[in-house]
């Protein structure tokens, strides 16, 4: 669908939609602009902040592994709509978060995996980016980090899948499973225009309706 970008004082612009060729394109927006995600549509002023991306488990490499301010903990895995498996995205995040889950169960090593996938990414510690991304101190960040890892080691995940465009069966998949199961899944769609220097981004969430339950690290312990 086509939008209009009128400058004032000038006559008014229609710009169509632009094709996103590669995953990688989206992977690169979601880790410098997490903001694109409207997680505030779940609730006001929520916001992910993407610690990791390529996260390694033992079922393949997560795109994106985030935190939002409370400490919940995000699965993102970007999709084009023309990929041939894009039916089966369900399927492959729910198989990450399994080996994701597992792996925090057996390994003694997994703070150090954490910090060694932030500093890659950041060139910080995980606590300084956590502080930084949501202006903590430190004792606060302690206690968010403390929510994520519990998150984790017990696969209290919420699963997003990033597209430049969900499918009408992706939208009732993922509102089916979240109205009856204890998963929490999300999809969202960005559809991206270019005006000149300016990157226009349009943002749609699926499954916030349907999620009924409090985020993962206000639930019960």
């Amino acid at each position: 669908m086509p939008i209009v970008v009128v400058k004032r004082g000038r006559a008014a612009k229609k710009i169509l939609p632009t094709a996103v060729g590669k995953e990688e394109e989206l992977q690169r927006y979601i880790r410098e602009n997490p903001g694109a995600i409207p997680l505030d549509d779940i609730r006001e002023d929520m916001q992910p902040c993407v610690l990791a991306r390529e996260f390694t488990t033992s079922s393949g490499a997560i795109d994106a592994l985030a935190i939002d301010e409370e400490g919940a903990a995000y699965i993102i895995e970007t999709k084009l709509y023309k990929n041939p498996d894009k039916r089966f995205v369900v399927a492959q995040v729910l198989d990450y978060g399994a080996a994701l889950w597992k792996a925090f169960q057996d390994s003694a090593d997994i703070d150090e995996m954490l910090e060694g996938a932030v500093s890659e990414v950041s060139g910080v510690s995980l606590r300084a980016k956590v502080a930084d991304a949501f202006g903590f101190d430190y004792d606060k960040v302690d206690e968010v980090l403390d929510r994520f890892k519990s998150d984790l080691s017990s696969g209290r995940f919420t699963f997003i899948f990033l597209m430049d465009h969900v499918h009408d069966q992706l939208k009732h998949l993922v509102s089916f499973i979240n109205a009856n199961s204890r998963f929490r899944l999300l999809a969202c769609e960005l559809e991206f225009y270019r005006d000149e220097d300016f990157d226009i981004l349009v943002p749609k969430l699926y499954g916030a309706e349907t999620i009924k339950n409090p985020p993962s690290s206000l639930a019960p312990r």
